[in-house]
């Protein structure tokens, strides 16, 4: 067994696909799926569940994937942690953003990594799901995502700004003057939405807000032409229309709270340039989102 397997099997893992972890690994998919095959025959444990088109993990092959990132994980921080006492400082900094947020971050995060830390950003266009992902099986250093409720124990955070999914419409919608509007109220309204897998449309999917959904799409000039237009309001983050006067945000009742953050896994050893950014981004929120951002409710 060798580090090359462990990867591997993670990636596979992540993907539950062969053939899309063959894509990220810039590998054949037949050397993945031999990597596979000898690694289950030296354990003599079944690590995979294969049908036709996705693989999973067995009952045995979770607990090997626990282990595995584990120790690829202990291995990273061992490394960082080498390199910077050898002051052989990393300058990039994997971090994985969403669209809807990085209209709200960038190019300021940018200037403030090369600037203020001599690092350079390599920008993930992820969302929620997958940046947690990515930050658990060590993909990626940092992430800006938005966050429900939802308790993520391997995960630690900063909170940047505290926000809240609300109904996003057109000044001459018949609710346009309503204070809130409830769950009941936006079954008969026509609505595009985000994709079901991406934020905000997980969300829409989550709390049953879909009942009357005409199109989805993941293209916020998309959404602001249907509302413009009349045909349809969506569901999003005031954050995302800014000060647009063509859009006004009215909150849900009852709210839907979200916060925007910045992650890192718990525990993880960060090389010192994307250590000094976390700390600093979560000190300085105002300094990295843009004012737009902060003239929401």
């Amino acid at each position: 067994m060798n580090l090359n397997q462990l990867y591997y099997y993670k990636t596979v893992c992540r993907y539950s696909s062969i053939t899309r972890a063959a894509k990220e690994l810039h590998i054949s998919q037949p050397a993945v799926t031999k990597a596979m095959r000898e690694l289950e025959n030296e354990l003599g444990v079944i690590l995979l569940s294969r049908s036709n088109k996705t693989v999973a993990p067995t009952a045995e092959g979770e607990i090997f994937l626990r282990k595995s990132i584990a120790i690829l994980s202990d291995l990273e921080s061992l490394m960082n942690e080498m390199q910077d006492m050898g002051q052989r400082r990393k300058t990039k900094v994997r971090i994985g953003i969403s669209p809807v947020l990085s209209l709200l971050m960038l190019p300021q995060l940018f200037v403030i990594a090369r600037e203020h830390f001599g690092v350079n950003l390599e920008i993930h266009d992820v969302d929620c799901a997958e940046s947690l992902q990515g930050i658990e099986h060590n993909d990626l250093d940092l992430a800006i995502a938005l966050l429900d409720d939802t308790p993520y124990p391997t995960v630690e955070s900063h909170i940047l700004k505290r926000t809240s999914l609300q109904f996003c419409t057109s000044p001459g919608h018949p609710l346009s003057s309503q204070p809130a509007i409830s769950q009941l109220a936006l079954q008969n309204q026509p609505m595009i939405l985000f994709l079901p897998d991406c934020f905000p449309g997980n969300l829409a999917e989550k709390y049953s807000l879909t009942s009357n959904c005409m199109l989805r799409t993941n293209q916020l000039t998309t959404l602001r032409r249907y509302i413009y237009s009349g045909l349809a309001s969506t569901l999003h983050i005031p954050e995302s229309f800014g000060n647009d006067p063509q859009i006004i945000s009215i909150p849900l009742e009852p709210p839907v709270f979200l916060s925007i953050a910045i992650l890192k896994k718990k525990g993880k050893h960060l090389f010192e340039g994307a250590r000094q950014l976390y700390s600093y981004v979560g000190a300085h929120p105002a300094a990295v989102l843009s004012p737009a951002a902060f003239e929401c409710p």
